[in-house]
């Protein structure tokens, strides 16, 4: 009797259990506090640079480097752990932990203080994509997760939107030691509703099917399986590529709309989170509704997308950093901010096809580490050129530098999709 054929990993379309129902919108609350509690720095870089006599290359390494790296060393080994442990309860910890850190940044008294709670926030933080992601992907069928992982960054984009705004308004009115509290409160009281209220998904049998990749059980040479595929290669590269560009803009909008178009602190938070992030809430969902949705005849198409996504971030970054009236600034940095994550519904879901079930949380680890490799360089590499850079205006000439780092990453993505071939029959 022939063997039953393998085409989709996960569960059925059939209804799931209240339990089930319940993971996605708790995610997407958790995607929220996770934003805010990253990004509630870049509202405070000018009073963090007066405070504490700054230059604009130690900013760079307080917003990105030491945040990003810190990704770097604990992503891939929590993205291993979820893939070995209870993924509900190791998501809780970490939740709790990232939360703590931000609120006990209220009380640095220093910036080599303040650099190891950032270190300290990203390693936590690491561990919530890939244990978050392969949950879900356990829970909605492949035919629906580019949706899924859409809402998710949509949601992540709505939470650096709460950032800029709200941490905007209480930096303004009871200064930066203020923000840093309020804005770790919350991640403690959801860390526990997560513990009660969400159960770990059962685990699929079935492995993934669509490129060839073999995991071969052990952690290097699992990731380099993962790291050397002819299509996730190109794809984790393009990745690397577009955040460079968009976490250095992101992080220095607030700076340059201060410095070169004279708003003040309060109407710059609020206008690099309308145009960056609130913008950004509409961009992952509709590109991931599109993929599932169009009909497209290939796997491969879907990263067509992405491309085109890529590219376009890129074009707004370098025309918000050569723009000479703010409200150009603002317009093109709101085509970034749509842009800057729509990539990512769509890139996961072609991860969660192509990778075995037994390292797909390893596979979205990678996902955090590469990007992460970009946040952590792309604000830094901002603030030394700006601090190098003898032009009229340094910042602006820095990022409008790193821009093009776009395009080829739109390239990464249409060779990724030409090497992504049709799913073979059955």
């Amino acid at each position: 009797m022939p063997a039953p054929a393998q085409q989709s990993v996960g569960p059925g379309p059939g209804p799931r259990p209240a339990r089930q129902r319940r993971l996605l919108p708790i995610l997407l609350v958790v995607f929220v506090v996770q934003q805010v509690d990253r990004n509630i720095l870049n509202v405070m870089i000018e009073p963090l640079k007066r405070e504490f006599a700054l230059t604009d290359g130690q900013l760079g390494l307080l917003a990105g480097t030491a945040f990003g790296t810190a990704y770097l060393v604990a992503g891939l080994p929590l993205g291993r752990l979820a893939d070995r442990t209870n993924r509900r309860n190791l998501l809780a910890f970490l939740l709790g932990t990232w939360s703590l850190l931000t609120a006990a940044s209220a009380f640095c008294q220093s910036f080599a203080f303040l650099v190891l709670a950032r270190f300290g926030l990203g390693t936590a933080e690491s561990g919530l994509q890939p244990t978050a992601m392969s949950m879900l992907s356990d829970v909605y069928p492949p035919e629906r997760r580019a949706t899924v992982a859409g809402m998710i960054y949509g949601a992540a984009m709505f939470g650096g939107f709460v950032s800029f705004v709200g941490g905007g308004f209480v930096v303004a009115a009871y200064g930066w030691r203020a923000g840093f509290l309020i804005a770790g409160i919350p991640g403690l009281v959801l860390a526990a509703c997560f513990m009660l209220l969400v159960h770990e998904p059962q685990r699929p049998d079935l492995p993934a099917s669509g490129s060839g990749l073999k995991a071969r059980g052990t952690f290097a040479a699992d990731l380099l399986a993962l790291f050397r595929d002819r299509v996730l290669g190109p794809v984790y590269l393009a990745i690397f590529l577009c955040v460079l560009v968009a976490s250095a803009t992101t992080a220095w909008g607030m700076s340059l709309l201060i410095r070169y178009h004279g708003l003040p602190i309060r109407d710059a938070a609020v206008a690099v989170a309308l145009a960056s992030t609130l913008c950004g809430t509409i961009g992952p969902p509709l590109a991931g509704w599109i993929a599932d949705r169009a009909g497209f005849r290939t796997e491969g198409a879907k990263l067509l997308i992405p491309a085109a996504t890529a590219t376009t971030c890129g074009l707004g970054a370098w025309g918000f950093a050569n723009s000479s009236t703010v409200t150009t600034a603002i317009a093109a940095l709101c085509v970034m901010g749509l842009m800057n994550q729509a990539h990512s519904g769509i890139t996961v879901a072609t991860m969660s096809r192509l990778a075995p079930a037994h390292v797909r949380a390893l596979a979205f680890s990678l996902y955090s580490v590469v990007s992460s490799a970009g946040l952590a360089l792309g604000p830094w590499c901002v603030g030394l050129l700006s601090d190098g850079l003898s032009s009229a205006k340094p910042l602006a000439s820095a990022i409008a530098f790193l821009a093009p780092s776009s395009l080829l990453s739109g390239g990464l993505f249409i060779l990724a999709a030409r090497r992504l071939a049709p799913p073979r029959p059955a």
